[in-house]
């Protein structure tokens, strides 16, 4: 059912491993801190790049098992999701209410954050509380960033729904791009809209609420679904451009820290954030920044039994050791170039 590219052998990106690491020094720096340094600790960012990642690796998921089997399996999607999820989460707020109240004596949570917790909507503690709107939610002592965890699972159920209808439907590929760049913008405007008509807490409303935040996590979806590297849809950028593009999208990512306006801060930064993260890291995963020696070399005068040379010309990680991750599984004349002698299989 591919129309698009062709499948790589291997779905595992390294940078994103890098990426995810740096997503959570960002966060963990930011807590961890003394208030002073935390302050200059962009753990926002950390909470984007978590947000872009699951969109990302959740569709590409989704996409993977359409394309093989016609459909998605919501009932086998949302138990998975529960069992990698709910179960680890409710055992780890069990410990750190034990913890908090009989190691730190602490007071530990309430029924409330509790319930919120149990049914994900701990994130509009934080929102509707900015407005003066008590509900009595609190967290044990570590647990008060499960609000971005619910904004995640706010995704896992609805999303595998709209993803399944698009692709059962009639629309065409740039349709159902359309629609989902369409609700980012839509995002993008209502977060705007709070801020330029002095909504009462807005700040506090367009960071803790799924519905103004949605958008960090469609951008990676987005990305699987319509340019996704580890499912071999092609770029459109000549390869001399690739590395100098993806240059650009980390500094823009360290410059979008530095904008101080409040309509930026508090709407426009997490869209900016997501686009040039969507950019980086779809270049980053075609392995365009390993330079032009690490990649799949063809000898000039090679056959293999009549078999026709690989044409691809995919870059794989210097990490790679099986030569295997070929496109054509070793039928072809390609050879992995390792730049990096030192890193060489023994």
């Amino acid at each position: 059912m591919r129309a698009h590219g062709t499948k790589p052998a291997s779905s595992y990106i390294p940078g994103l491993d890098g990426i995810r690491a740096i997503a959570f020094l960002l966060v963990f720096l930011a807590h961890a801190s003394p208030p002073g340094l935390a302050h200059y600790v962009p753990a926002t960012l950390g909470v984007t790049i978590f947000f872009f990642l699951s969109g990302y690796l959740i569709t590409t998921l989704l996409r993977k098992e359409f394309e093989r089997t016609g459909t998605i399996s919501l009932r086998d999607f949302y138990i998975r999701r529960a069992l990698r999820i709910l179960v680890p989460l409710y055992i780890v707020y069990g410990l750190a209410e034990l913890v908090d109240r009989f190691i730190c004596h602490g007071p530990g949570g309430t029924l409330a954050g509790f319930l919120s917790a149990v049914f994900y909507y701990f994130n509009y503690g934080y929102a509707l509380g900015a407005y003066g709107i008590a509900l009595n939610i609190f967290a044990p002592l570590g647990m008060s960033v499960i609000w971005s965890l619910c904004i995640e699972e706010h995704f896992y159920l609805l999303f595998p729904v709209v993803f399944l209808a698009l692709n059962r439907s009639r629309l065409s590929r740039n349709a159902r791009l359309f629609w989902m760049v369409g609700f980012c913008v839509l995002e993008l405007v209502w977060r705007s809209v709070r801020v330029l008509g002095h909504f009462r807490a807005a700040a506090d409303w367009n960071y803790y609420a799924t519905d103004a935040r949605l958008d960090s996590i469609l951008c990676g979806a987005v990305l699987a679904m319509f340019a996704n590297p580890i499912l071999g849809d092609r770029t459109i950028l000549p390869k001399r451009w690739q590395a100098p593009i993806f240059g650009a999208s980390v500094t823009g990512l360290v410059l979008s820290l530095a904008i101080r306006n409040n309509l930026y801060r508090d709407a426009i930064r997490y869209t900016v954030q997501a686009l040039l993260l969507s950019i980086g890291s779809a270049l980053l995963s075609r392995g365009s920044i390993t330079g032009p020696s690490a990649g799949w070399s063809r000898p000039s005068s090679a056959t293999s039994g009549g078999h026709p040379m690989c044409s691809t010309s995919a870059t794989i990680s210097c990490f790679k050791r099986s030569a295997s991750a070929c496109p054509c599984r070793g039928r072809c004349t390609w050879q992995p170039v390792w730049p990096y002698r030192s890193r060489l299989p023994a």
